[in-house]
């Protein structure tokens, strides 16, 4: 990712950001109609001594920096305001940046690059941004809503209960490969085993996840977004609300990582980044998820993604689930 700082004096940071500066660093909010910003619009290079025409920039007000060209994947990156700084990274190299001019029709600046500066005039998209565009980023993770219980199989039967007293059992038809009782002899040993399914009506369409019988299973599901967790070496994280804590043997208490944001690449993929000040420094988190059958080393579990987590240069792998307020109802 390219990083480009841009110096703004703060004479202009009132109009530039529409007032909605937060402080210690905190990411931008919307900001109000009445004023002039270029947070949450899809900008479009018009003229530029460089980049070419057409070339679309996006501010999002989660901190999230969409670039796209035509024909090509877009590329991510972030924007915070901080101690009278706008930056925004864009593959690690910084550029000191001039705003020219800001207007509604008009976003000019001048990047001091090595050699000579390259001047961009960015005006608003002609057309809504390209699919590719608009599925990148999401504001927040979500994935449809799963039911949580228990499954069991008597006389060929599969029956489902779902968590909490008083839920009633019911006969449902399992998946066309038979997975359900697949997973009901090898993980459950015959006996009932929590999971986490989708269903229409009384079909099984999906298995999330399958758990060892003796878990219970309302004890599956963290509260948060996204709970993953990995095995040689050990590992779990949490996600919720921009921030992730992660927990190791060395550190059980767990260590914490803020500003963070979700971005959707494509539909099976989904990616979670954040920050945190380390001795002087500004430590990077990224947590990665493919949706694909997970089965974890030591139990035998079933979770939907598969997770890898990459921070201070070490890359670990795992299983993930989505959590409660992950699921959209």
């Amino acid at each position: 990712m390219r990083r480009m700082m841009w110096r703004v004096l703060p004479a202009l940071l009132p109009i530039l950001l529409g007032g909605c500066a937060k402080p210690n660093g905190s990411l931008l909010s919307h900001a109000p109609d009445t004023t002039v910003s270029f947070v949450n619009k899809v900008w479009q290079v018009k003229q530029s001594t460089s980049v070419a025409p057409g070339q679309l920039y996006v501010f999002l007000s989660d901190g999230t920096l969409v670039m796209a060209a035509a024909n090509s994947k877009p590329a991510l990156g972030t924007w915070t305001y901080e101690d009278s700084v706008l930056t925004m990274v864009e593959e690690g190299i910084p550029y000191t940046t001039d705003i020219l001019a800001l207007t509604p029709d008009e976003f000019s600046i001048r990047s001091h690059n090595p050699g000579q500066p390259v001047d961009i005039l960015l005006v608003p998209a002609d057309n809504p941004p390209p699919a590719s565009v608009r599925a990148v980023v999401s504001a927040s993770f979500s994935v449809p809503h799963a039911e949580l219980g228990e499954l069991s199989a008597s006389g060929g039967k599969l029956t489902f209960k779902s968590c909490g007293a008083g839920s009633p059992s019911r006969e449902v038809a399992d998946l066309p490969n038979a997975d359900a009782k697949t997973l009901l002899r090898d993980l459950g040993g015959g006996r009932s085993m929590p999971v986490l399914v989708r269903l229409d009506g009384a079909q099984l369409k999906e298995i999330r996840y399958a758990g060892p019988s003796e878990v219970r299973c309302d004890r599956i599901l963290s509260a948060g977004e996204v709970q993953a967790k990995g095995n040689e070496p050990f590992w779990s994280s949490e996600v919720d609300q921009g921030a992730v804590v992660v927990k190791t043997p060395e550190k059980p208490s767990g260590v914490r990582y803020a500003n963070g944001f979700w971005t959707h690449p494509d539909p099976d993929h989904w990616l979670f980044q954040a920050t945190r000040q380390d001795s002087g420094r500004v430590a990077k988190l990224q947590l990665s998820l493919a949706e694909t059958p997970c089965f974890d080393s030591m139990s035998g579990a079933r979770f939907p993604f598969r997770a890898v987590l990459e921070r201070d240069g070490a890359r670990m792998t795992g299983c993930a689930l989505e959590g409660r307020k992950g699921m959209a109802r």
